[in-house]
């Protein structure tokens, strides 16, 4: 009687294993060449291909693997097919089952809206690329795509995952990015991910599956509704990238410090007020963004992040850095702007390899002595703060290349300032200084510099060693003069003099053969020197609010000016040529401009506007 029973379940086993061999042939057997083509010709029916943008031997005789996108391997079996951004629209035909062989699909940047339950059955496939379509589903067979590796469905309208989706074992690389997914199903957490991109959808929890997902080493929620995180999530042990911001989480759970592999942590735009201590188990992070949060302070902890190379603690409502901050000595940028800090500690000088630095918006009062140490310093920008002396240290900064001190109370600069021979780019603007010190003349890199609304009443001798200056704006000062040496500016293309006390240009004001815009309205300038005719370049010269007499025959020769303007001077009469030819690349002054200025002068000068050339405005007023 055993006897009989063991051999009726050795039967039965045989059976079932010839079923299974029966199955595995007929998968193995695919589909025939002449069903792969009847699907790639249902392909084409389907999804418009006579507006297809590439459509080469699409519905010929020609062999397959001459069809536009079209790869076989030697037996000519479709193994790949290719037809991103060729205009696709339509549901996938149901045939396209029979495209069996196939292993890697891309339609990308189409116009596709469904797939074919059948698409299941594509058991070879492990490359899928459908991003940027119009897909709103997939369908529940998806989840039969056993050997898929890689998956893009970024761009496109879905709202649910079919619950089949969990089967995707062999899943590695799975983006969703953009598209209007609400939730994830129960299965998610059977995929064997390493990346996984779910940017700028809807989610506002994870399935408590998540924790499951042990291989990810890459995760991209950014731009979600997530509040928390599900406790399963202190699994993710082997996640080295994690990108959070643009939701609403409220705090980060003590299990979080869990995370030891964390390379980089992106929390940017939450409603976080406070960080777990276990934060500083993080000692492996090298990139860190907290910005736009709500952060008081750091926890103690924080002191073991010494591998972070760049820490975004900007927009925040930190009052004060904590001591330990000079302790976190690899770090390359620092952003801390938008917080409430009035002083920073003396460590911040132990940051010696930090080469960018933004502190704007703050109630900075001064900076410490030990400030100058940060000699790898490229980019500082500490505008809107209330600094109203700098340490004579800062002159040691001689890395710096843009600086942007705008918006604080300086009065004056150190002469040290001279030793910031690398500068670019220096914004001084909005500040209460008097004067530049001597040594600024050392800044001959510089090319743009911003010293509008000051209280400056001259320039030094030195500053016509900024031989590189392009771009020059003080507007809104007390200068009664200008150096002789302003004329080796000969770079200068924008210049900008508005509401100063100018009473004359120095004769080598010439010399400025490269400028394009001018401005010296609001002066009290009477006349421009004979050398001021070889700024022929120009295409914008404002000189209204003057005290100008006499307004040049030399600037009939402007041939491209665009706008010019000389309102509001004392200017008795002007020849009729020289308004005329102003701005007419080479023509003479006649027609309307003519018209227009004898209509001037027999109306006795009042509020005249003459058009000159093209899109020039002369205005002049007595």
């Amino acid at each position: 009687m055993r006897n009989s029973f063991y051999a009726g379940v050795a039967l039965f086993i045989i059976f079932l294993c010839s079923i299974e061999t029966s199955f595995a042939q007929d998968a193995d057997k695919g589909s025939t060449e002449a069903e792969q083509k009847k699907a790639l010709i249902d392909l084409f029916n389907f999804t418009n291909g006579s507006n297809w943008i590439e459509k080469s031997n699409w519905n010929t005789n020609a062999p397959l693997k001459n069809w536009y996108g079209v790869k076989t391997d030697e037996s000519g079996n479709v193994i790949e097919l290719s037809l991103q951004s060729n205009n696709l629209s339509g549901v996938l035909p149901e045939s396209f089952k029979n495209l069996s062989y196939l292993v890697k699909l891309n339609f990308r940047y189409n116009l596709l809206t469904g797939l074919p339950e059948s698409l299941g059955e594509l058991v070879r496939l492990t490359m899928l690329d459908i991003d940027n379509n119009l897909l709103a589903k997939l369908p529940e067979s998806f989840g039969s795509l056993n050997s898929l590796s890689e998956l893009n469905l970024a761009n496109n309208e879905l709202t649910v995952l079919p619950k089949s989706f969990g089967n995707l074992r062999s899943l590695v690389k799975l983006n969703l990015q953009n598209n209007q997914l609400k939730e994830l199903p129960e299965s998610f957490g059977n995929i064997g991910l390493v990346r996984l991109n779910l940017r700028n959808n809807l989610l506002s929890q994870l399935p408590l599956s998540f924790g499951h997902l042990i291989g990810l080493e890459e995760m991209d929620f950014g731009n979600n509704h997530l509040k928390d995180l599900p406790e399963s999530f202190e699994k993710l042990v082997a996640l080295k990238e994690l990108y959070l911001d643009n939701n609403n989480l409220v705090q980060l759970p003590d299990f979080f410090g869990n995370l030891i592999n964390l390379s980089r942590l992106n929390l940017y735009n939450n409603q976080l007020n406070q960080l777990p201590h276990s934060f500083g188990n993080l000692s492996n992070l090298k990139e860190l963004y907290l910005g736009t949060n709500q952060l008081e302070q750091l926890p103690s902890s924080f002191v073991n992040l010494k591998n972070l190379t760049v820490l975004g603690l900007n927009d925040n409502q930190l009052s004060e850095l904590p001591e330990f901050i000079g302790n976190l000595g690899n770090l390359t940028e620092l952003y801390l702007d938008n917080n409430q800090l009035s002083q920073f500690p003396e460590s911040l000088g132990g940051l010696e390899s930090l080469s960018r630095l933004n502190a704007y918006n703050n109630q900075l009062k001064e900076l410490p002595s030990s400030f100058g140490k940060l000699k790898h310093l490229t980019r500082l920008v500490l505008r809107n703060n209330q600094i109203s002396r700098l340490p004579d240290s800062f002159g040691e900064l001689s890395g710096l290349v843009e600086l942007d001190l705008g918006g604080n109370s300086l009065i004056r600069l150190p002469e040290s300032f001279g030793g910031l021979t690398k500068l670019t780019d220096l914004d001084i603007y909005n500040n209460e200084l008097v004067q530049l010190p001597d040594s600024f003349g050392n800044l001959n890199a510089l090319i743009g510099l911003g010293a509008d609304n000051n209280q400056l009443t001259q320039l030094p001798s030195s500053f016509g060693n900024l031989i590189n200056l392009r771009y020059l704006y003080l507007r809104n000062n007390k200068l009664t003069h200008l150096p002789l040496s302003f004329g080796n500016l000969v770079n200068l293309e924008d210049l900008d003099f508005y509401n100063n006390q100018l009473t004359q240009l120095p004769s080598s004001f010439g010399n400025l053969s490269s400028l394009k815009k001018l401005g010296l309205d609001n002066n009290v300038l009477t006349k421009l020197p004979l050398s001021f005719e070889k700024l022929n370049q120009l295409t914008e010269l404002s000189l209204s609010n003057n005290k100008l007499n006499l307004l040049p025959e030399y600037l009939a020769n402007f041939k491209k000016l665009d706008e010019f303007s000389v309102a509001e001077n004392e200017i008795p009469d002007v020849s009729s040529h020289i308004v005329g030819n102003i701005g007419r690349d080479g023509k003479s002054g006649s027609g309307e401009a003519k018209v227009a200025w004898e209509s001037w002068l027999s109306k006795e000068r009042i509020n005249p506007q003459i058009i000159n050339g093209e899109n020039t405005l002369i205005k002049v007023k007595n």
